[in-house]
């Protein structure tokens, strides 16, 4: 079998798992900075480059959101080659989620990109002769909002690298400051999302409630995006005039993630809007216990009790109790987060990951017509 890829956004995820497979695979990868046009230019001339090297058997599409999956849908008809999304992310829920915005604040351009993004999404979705998704949650949305049969929908988690993430002290209070004896929850979000934004301001609500009740411990959010001075807002007017405040950091955009899971004794992650987010697996990947919301895939992640522990996002009491329950017992946060990182290293792995998708698309292509 031979595979040719095409993504414009974390080549890593679509080149991990085809390259792991014991077959021929060719990943396009295009700049994000570049235009809109000279991108679309770039995908429809290299792609026809890698279809002329050799016989092609599938073409795999990262997400084939927009003018990506419009150009994948064409190379697949000229070529006549089967085209499978990699999906990635609920682009339906994420698409309305910025229409309803922008209608509500009346930026009526923007409103009428994300109409026009969504319906060539849609016509993408529609075309797509299958997909391999990051989890069963979003396998189950994509059946639901696609013609596609159920049969040709397959499930693949994510990868990530444990060496990438890996740390020599496990969760077991390492990065306590030892001038303050402060224990650091860290969470890590993309804050272009209003789903992400409020499970962000959840986080902080748990927080002011814990600290009621001990005063050591701190909340560092990193994560940049259109609601990122929202979240500044939002901590400013639940801690005013409290020194909760001062423990309570917004880094914005942060390049040195393994830097700062390792700076970290817990991991907590709250989410309204997700499919298979990569910050978990990446703080399992660490060694750091997680505890995070249930549902949009999450759940796939994490064993509760096991490998983190679940709460539900709107009961912040439940949270708090959860954060100071973990922070409170050394023992617990290591044997989670040695749990968590084993699992990872075993189901997240690219070579674990490579035979399965290439199961997945052997499958897809075998009930092709």
């Amino acid at each position: 079998m031979r595979a040719v890829g095409f993504t414009d956004l974390r080549p890593f995820e679509l080149e991990a798992p085809l390259s792991a497979m014991d077959a021929e695979s060719v990943v396009v990868s295009l700049d994000p900075d570049a235009g809109a046009f000279e991108r679309t230019l770039s995908h429809f001339r290299r792609g026809r480059e890698a279809l002329r090297e050799s016989d092609t058997d599938v073409l795999v599409v990262y997400n084939g959101s927009g003018m990506l999956g419009i150009v994948s849908v064409l190379l697949s008809l000229l070529y006549g080659v089967p085209l499978v999304v990699r999906a990635n992310g609920d682009l339906f829920r994420q698409h309305d989620e910025k229409r309803q915005e922008y209608r509500q604040t009346r930026q009526w351009g923007r409103w009428l990109a994300y109409c026009a993004l969504s319906a060539l999404t849609r016509a993408t979705f529609h075309y797509a002769d299958g997909f391999v998704a990051v989890s069963e949650s979003l396998a189950e949305t994509l059946a639901r909002e696609t013609s596609c049969p159920r049969e040709r929908i397959r499930v693949v988690p994510g990868p990530v690298t444990p060496s990438q993430y890996r740390r020599t002290a496990v969760a077991d209070g390492a990065s306590e400051d030892p001038a303050t004896g402060t224990m650091t929850v860290v969470t890590v979000t993309n804050l272009q999302y209003r789903g992400k934004y409020d499970g962000v301001c959840r986080l902080v609500d748990a927080m002011v409630e814990l600290g009621e009740r001990r005063d050591d411990v701190s909340l560092v959010v990193a994560g940049d995006g259109l609601y990122y001075d929202a979240v500044e807002r939002y901590v400013e007017a639940r801690t005013e005039d409290d020194p909760l405040g001062t423990r309570i950091h917004t880094l914005g955009y942060v390049s040195d993630v393994a830097g700062l899971y390792a700076s970290a004794d817990l991991f907590a992650y709250v989410s309204e809007i997700d499919a298979y987010p990569n910050v978990v697996i990446e703080a399992q990947a660490a060694g750091l216990p997680v505890v995070a919301s249930r549902g949009y895939g999450i759940d796939e992640q994490i064993t509760d009790g096991e490998t983190g522990v679940l709460v539900d996002a709107d009961d912040t009491t439940a949270l708090a109790s959860t954060l100071d329950d973990l922070l409170s017992d050394a023992d617990r946060r290591h044997r989670l987060g040695t749990t968590a990182a084993d699992r990872v290293a075993e189901r997240n792995a690219p070579e674990t990951l490579g035979p399965q998708m290439q199961q997945a698309l052997e499958a897809i292509l075998a009930r092709v017509e």
